[in-house]
């Protein structure tokens, strides 16, 4: 059985950063590779900015009476 205090340290190494064209290459082949996913996504998105957009214009405006 040895010892802890003998032990040589355990050391951690600092994780790699990426860096902004590596993010971008990587982002766009994860699109790429998963086509009907992001499609999906995409049309998530615009619906919903559509019902926000829609969903505000709807609202009366201040001071108008309620017909």
């Amino acid at each position: 059985m040895t010892d802890v205090s003998t032990s040589t340290p355990i050391r951690f190494s600092s994780p790699r950063t990426m860096n902004f064209s590596e993010a971008v290459v990587t982002s766009a082949s994860s699109l790429w590779a998963h086509k009907l996913r992001s499609v999906l996504s995409l049309i998530g998105v615009v619906i919903g900015l559509a019902t926000a957009i829609t969903a505000m214009k709807r609202q009366p405006k201040p001071g108008t009476a309620l017909s």
